[in-house]
């Protein structure tokens, strides 16, 4: 549970940013897509057993998108427009899901890494 909990102070921080600025080089005024996906490989990079630079950390984002097709990409887009509840919801859902299928190496993580626990929150958020 407190893990849990660490995880989504982290996202929800990381993810809309704070008036300071989050300080750890993500972002938070870009594409919300780019947003959503940099979170997601913030959070599978914390999970147990993974590893990954800060490097792999900051490229990890571009490399997932590059690997998404429009009507994906449409699909995350259409995070930005759920009330922030539910978007606090669905990333809390994706940080226990990304953990539950991947581990290892940052670099492995594949766009079926991101749709599939995506799709599952955004329907029990």
């Amino acid at each position: 549970m407190n893990r849990l909990l660490t995880l989504t102070a982290v996202v929800v921080t990381g993810l809309f940013g704070s008036a300071c600025g989050d300080g750890n080089g993500v972002d938070t005024k870009g594409d919300s897509v780019d947003r959503l996906l940099a979170k997601v490989c913030e959070m599978a990079a914390e999970c147990p057993g993974s590893s990954a630079t800060q490097s792999e950390i900051d490229d990890c984002p571009l490399e997932i998108r590059s690997q998404l097709d429009q009507s994906d990409l449409a699909e995350l887009e259409q995070f930005n427009s759920y009330a922030p509840a539910r978007q606090d919801r669905i990333i809390e859902c994706m940080g226990v899901a990304i953990c539950d299928r991947f581990g290892g190496r940052l670099t492995n993580i594949s766009d079926s890494d991101v749709m599939e626990p995506y799709r599952e929150c955004v329907v029990t958020a």
